[in-house]
């Protein structure tokens, strides 16, 4: 989108934000989710980083089902959401890798 304003162009980016509650929760909680495991990571109490690790896992497994609700029922059509959905299945693919298949 190009506006002139007194004989001056300038170029101003509009980023498409998510209208549904489902694509909106899902980019919140991808950002939130690495959160708990700062924190977890710098406390020494076992059952806080427990706790902590948990909600960081359910939080990244949240985040791309939302987004897919969000793409598939709602027809949400943000970028936002798409790459949290990309970024969180992957996220998810990698986990699943890393309890499937051991490391010996």
């Amino acid at each position: 989108m190009i506006h002139h304003i007194h004989d001056k162009c300038y170029t101003v980016i509009v980023i498409n934000l998510p209208k549904t509650t489902a694509g909106q929760w899902s980019i919140v909680l991808t950002i939130v989710t690495p959160i708990p495991f700062f924190v977890g990571s710098a406390l020494s109490t076992t059952s806080a980083l427990v706790w902590l690790m948990l909600a960081g896992i359910c939080a990244g497994v949240a985040a791309p089902i939302l987004g897919l609700l969000a793409i598939i029922k709602y027809k949400d059509t943000a970028p936002l959401v798409y790459l949290t959905t990309i970024v969180g299945t992957l996220l998810m693919l990698l986990l699943i890798g890393e309890v499937v298949f051991s490391h010996n």
